[in-house]
């Protein structure tokens, strides 16, 4: 997971996504709060950033706390007392989504 310190051998369940997006910029997310998006046959409208708390610090296999997550954020991804990775998102139109499957930025 390069978004975070540039350390690709960082685990990314300890972020709890349910969508990852490959082949865009870091922080790429940001970019599209308010914006609605198709991924595979879904519709989703990006809501704001998630804050992120001492759970990404653990890691998602063993439950050790085993790296820095929130020191890391903070050089960065601080805003006021929150530090953001990631974005909500309220699923507008359900359907199916697999692995390699189009993201796409909708108009409206």
């Amino acid at each position: 997971m390069g978004l975070i310190g540039g350390d690709a051998g960082l685990d990314p369940k300890r972020f709890r996504m349910l969508v990852e997006i490959d082949g865009v910029e870091p922080f790429a997310e940001d970019r599209l709060s308010g914006r609605r998006v198709s991924i595979g046959e879904a519709i989703v409208r990006v809501g704001r950033s998630i804050p992120r708390c001492a759970m990404t610090t653990l890691n998602p296999v063993d439950g050790r706390q085993d790296f820095p997550t929130l020191d890391v954020l903070a050089r960065t991804r601080k805003v006021g007392r929150d530090l953001l990775l990631g974005v909500y998102a309220d699923v507008e139109r359900p359907g199916v989504v697999r692995v390699g499957d189009d993201v796409t930025r909708l108009e409206g």
